[in-house]
């Protein structure tokens, strides 16, 4: 095996001594040589001669290039070598002229030079300020002008000023640095690529490249469609802030069931240029990027950029994550789901401080759980039953409790269902009264405070529409029939004085349940807000019926109605026979009244 030549020295041969006229011969030479050089790069660059003969500074670089052409490097990032009109190396690939010419020619200062071997580079050597590549994982240099614009068929393939590429190394040879940079820059290809590279600025600065045409045009074409991707996702945003649905019936913009996303996309664009050019494209069959598959995409983006959250300076908020569409109904099959959701959203369960969910037992059950199967992988995380869905099932509890108010939330959720079963019937009630009755929940006991303060307000506008229902010749004979059946059920006073009790009742715990769904709403708070409701509620359980009488009477009075209509009790109703009668019922008790009776039913 040989010993490996290093292509920065010289051969023997030329680096014996030389007697002193070679060596005032080879000066005058370089003399003239550099003249003429000089002389051809002036019409390049701003040499000047006061300056040429001094040494710079080591912390200056010895750069002299223009300072316009220094200024335009970052423009050059979106140049395409490939199709520029000056030859360029094809030693390297184009990827890597793309690399090179988008960093631009940055000399660094003499002292962010990597040593090698303890010894450094001086930039100060180069005699014409030649602008190098520094690359730090090889710790070698490369000539700028070279990698790109070099010649394949000369010596500067050779060269390892040139040999810029992934893997290769470039000039090391510190230790004979000024023989390796004189050499160098004595080379014709190192000048003949410096032209190169000074042309290609000058027309690049002056718009002369064959493919600057096409880059301008890219660029406007870039800041097209940014522009309208940008007017894309704010209406996302929007739709998704206010829970509105994106997708209608129809994917055509131009139809008027197209839903809310394409609605909001034409309407943008009567007023801005860029979406009206936009969609005039959409006749040509061009891309629109309104599909609901790219809808789907922006919004898990805009997610993704939501989950992203800073530690620094952050406040603990309520955020809509998305819907997850899951079959599983066992707390074990629920656990994994939430803990795999997580995972994909970079949320560790470790940091998790609470849990809140409904009663059903396969989420709060206290063995198996979701609640249960979190708190044995954090038992930090503790659990915090609902308490706008605790509230809904103590009233629905207790109203199952008393027969007489239940009656009084059928009849009214059965005059809802009556009039919203024709068109008819529906225009027959909105002819008398202001608002329109509301259908109820059993898990969201609001809407029966709004169907019955409904009721209660609009009382007299739906007698009269069953009124009218009743003797009208345009609707059905099952039609009269039921009108008249509601009607009789409904205007008595027992009825009124249900539903004045009811929304009584009803208003007070639908402001407690507002109040616990607030979002600054604490622990503390949602028990001063429950036991608020539970002091009313003892409080009206004993003077609240007599209040509502009162106001019930006066309401009847109004519309005329008897104030003993409505409780018709049978005279044999709730007699056991004797044989089931216990002791304590045997004895003499004093009958109860009809309002008595509902009293204490209701109550």
């Amino acid at each position: 095996m040989g010993r490996p030549s290093n292509p920065n020295l010289k051969p023997i041969a030329h680096r014996k001594e030389e007697s002193g006229f070679q060596k005032a011969k080879k000066r005058k030479e370089i003399a003239l040589k550099n003249q003429k050089m000089a002389a051809n790069a002036s019409k390049y660059f701003k040499i000047d001669p006061a300056k040429d003969n001094e040494v710079a500074q080591d912390n200056q670089p010895a750069v002299r290039v223009q300072e316009d052409q220094i200024n335009n490097l970052h423009l050059l990032q979106n140049i395409n070598v490939a199709t520029s009109s000056l030859d360029t190396a094809e030693n390297n690939t184009e990827c890597e002229k793309s690399k090179i010419l988008a960093q631009g020619p940055v000399q660094l200062q003499r002292k962010e030079y990597q040593r090698r071997n303890n010894h450094a580079f001086n930039p100060n050597q180069f005699k014409f300020g030649e602008i190098t590549r520094n690359c730090s994982t090889s710790n070698s240099l490369f000539c700028f002008n070279c990698c790109l614009f070099g010649s394949l068929h000369s010596s500067v393939s050779n060269s390892p000023w040139g040999n810029y590429g992934p893997g290769n190394v470039g000039f090391c040879d510190f230790v004979h640095q000024s023989r390796g940079i004189k050499t160098h820059e004595e080379s014709q290809n190192h000048f003949q690529s410096t032209i190169k590279w000074c042309k290609f600025l000058k027309d690049f600065k002056d718009g002369k490249l064959i493919d600057q045409t096409l880059q301008d045009k890219l660029h406007q074409e870039i800041g097209f469609w940014r522009k309208v991707l940008l007017s894309m996702i704010e209406v996302i945003v929007f739709l998704a802030k206010n829970n509105l649905p994106f997708k209608g019936s129809s994917s055509n913009i131009k139809d008027q069931d197209c839903g809310l996303f394409l609605s909001l996309i034409e309407l943008l664009s009567k007023h801005n240029p860029t979406l009206a050019i936009h969609i005039n494209r959409l006749q040509h069959g061009k891309v629109h990027y309104m599909s609901p598959q790219i809808q789907n995409e922006f919004i898990t983006i805009a997610g993704s950029a939501v989950l992203s959250l800073s530690e620094v300076g952050s406040e603990v908020v309520e955020n809509f994550l998305g819907f997850i569409r899951f079959d599983g109904k066992t707390g074990e099959e629920i656990t994994e789901m939430i803990i795999t959701q997580l995972k994909q959203d970079r949320i560790d369960i470790k940091k998790c401080r609470g849990q809140g969910y409904e009663n059903g037992s396969n989420m709060s059950g206290i063995y198996k759980g979701v609640q249960a199967r979190i708190k044995l992988i954090n038992p930090m995380a503790t659990y915090i039953p609902c308490a706008a869905h605790s509230l809904n099932l103590v009233g629905k509890n207790a109203a199952s409790k008393s027969a007489s108010a239940k009656l009084i939330l059928g009849q009214v959720q059965n005059l809802y269902v009556f009039f919203s079963s024709s068109t008819i019937r529906w225009s027959a009630m909105k002819k008398f009264c202001k608002l329109t009755l509301k259908s109820q929940s059993n898990t969201r006991w609001s809407s029966k405070a709004l169907a019955m303060r409904c009721i209660y307000e609009e009382f007299d506008g739906i007698c009269e529409a069953l009124l009218e229902l009743a003797h009208s010749d345009q609707v059905n004979a099952q039609t009269v029939a039921e009108a008249i059946a509601h009607f009789k059920q409904i205007f008595n006073f027992k009825f009124l004085l249900g539903i004045t009790i009811w929304s009584k009742i009803l208003s007070s715990i639908n402001v407690a349940n507002e109040a616990l769904q607030e979002k600054a709403c604490t622990i503390e708070r949602a028990a001063h807000h429950l036991q608020g409701l539970l002091n009313w509620l003892q409080e009206f359980q004993t003077c609240g019926y007599n209040k509502s009488l009162e106001v019930a009477k006066s309401k009847a009075l109004q519309l005329g109605v008897d104030e003993k209509s409505g409780f018709e009790y049978r005279a044999t109703r709730n007699i056991r026979p004797i044989r089931f009668r216990i002791e304590a019922e045997t004895c003499d008790q004093s009958p109860l009244s009809n309002e008595d009776k509902f009293n204490h039913d209701f109550f």
